[in-house]
């Protein structure tokens, strides 16, 4: 059925700009992008581990060597795990997306894509303190669109009644909060390389830790019910 507020010029549908406008539509698909997305960013990111080149008997010693490389890349998954989860719960918590939430929560994508790219810069700049501070940097800069995508996606779908009526009220406020305060912490590990260098990057390991909250606004019977339908 045709949106009756959609004008048009001549036989031509001139597209509907305004938020009201826009059809709502459910999640099924965008699910299917999203996990899809993450499995291969996480598929990357392991690919990218190499064992060392090293002469013979040495392989011992250069595997731990090599422990600071190991931290860096549990970071990396860390960081595709935690963003999996956020979006599993809000994928339940929502009603569905327009085109406009749709192309907000495709921008807060882009963090989790380049994981396995910021992660191997990362990786091989560790023995030189002014290339990591540069590898933080740019890790920073690709978590801020990121991020600042997700907290956009979050205030706009609030804005347009896109969440279940039915969430735990308080629960929801505290993820909101804490969604729309994530861009906060890459723009500071980005501020303080100018400071402690590459040791701003413990920001974005912070982070990282309030996203692995366990905040669900929805009960195991919610669940089941949104499973069944």
């Amino acid at each position: 059925m045709a949106i009756e507020t959609v004008r048009h010029i001549g036989r031509c549908a001139v597209p509907p700009f305004r938020p009201s406008l826009q059809s709502r539509f459910p999640w099924d698909r965008f699910d299917g992008w999203i996990d899809a997305v993450f499995a291969i960013a996480a598929t990357l990111l392991v690919l990218e581990l190499r064992p060392p080149s090293v002469e013979e008997g040495g392989l011992g010693h250069a595997l731990l060597n090599q422990w600071p490389l190991y931290l860096i890349y549990l970071l990396g998954f860390v960081q595709i795990a935690g963003g999996w989860s956020v979006l599993r719960r809000v994928s339940a918590w929502s009603t569905g997306l327009d085109h406009y939430a749709l192309l907000l929560a495709f921008g807060s994508q882009i963090g989790y894509i380049l994981t396995p790219f910021t992660i191997a810069v990362l990786g091989e700049s560790r023995h030189n303190a002014t290339d990591f501070t540069s590898a933080v940097r740019l890790m920073a800069i690709v978590m801020i669109f990121a991020m600042g995508g997700f907290a956009a996606f979050m205030y706009y779908s609030v804005k347009r009644g896109f969440f279940r009526p039915d969430l735990d009220a308080g629960v929801f406020r505290t993820a909101y909060v804490l969604s729309l305060a994530s861009v906060l912490w890459p723009i500071a590990t980005l501020a303080f390389t100018w400071v402690i260098g590459g040791w701003a990057l413990a920001f974005l390991v912070l982070h990282l830790v309030t996203i692995l909250f366990p905040l669900d606004a929805m009960s195991t019977e919610q669940y089941d019910e949104a499973d069944k339908s």
